[in-house]
């Protein structure tokens, strides 16, 4: 604390020490300085990644996503498949050709098609080229 020099001290008589009322409270000392925040960790370096560690995130995706729609569909005929089926390969019954799809698939487990959909229009296709001359067309 810095004392004020002797110029500026008040000068007390004797009867202001009689009556003089106790010295002011001294000011609230100041609020503590915040605490200074916390360093910054430093994050640890990536290691540089190798040829057999990158992978392709879209292609990852792309995956992914084929084959949740492709287990979404297994086991069904959807209308798009029924749509491009009776535009190629008119005049059958696609509900007992789907049957027999599926008790050939399931003959042979090494016969899990990767897309059932295109699997089961490729059947379709070559039961249709072996028996087109049964329906009397073509």
């Amino acid at each position: 604390m810095r004392r004020r020099a002797d110029a500026e001290r008040p000068v007390r008589s004797v009867t202001d020490a009689t009556t003089a009322k106790a010295p002011p409270a001294p000011a609230p000392a100041p609020a503590p300085a915040p605490a200074p925040a916390p360093a910054p960790v430093a994050k640890p370096q990536p290691r540089p990644a190798e040829a057999e560690e990158t992978v392709d995130v879209r292609a990852l995706i792309r995956r992914t996503v084929t084959k949740a729609a492709t287990r979404a569909t297994a086991g069904e005929i959807t209308d798009a498949t029924l749509a491009t089926l009776r535009a190629e390969c008119p005049g059958w019954d696609y509900q007992t050709l789907h049957a027999d799809f599926r008790a050939w698939i399931e003959a042979d487990s090494a016969r899990t098609p990767v897309s059932y959909q295109a699997a089961f229009i490729g059947y379709v296709r070559r039961f249709d080229e072996k028996h087109r001359h049964e329906l009397g067309r073509r």
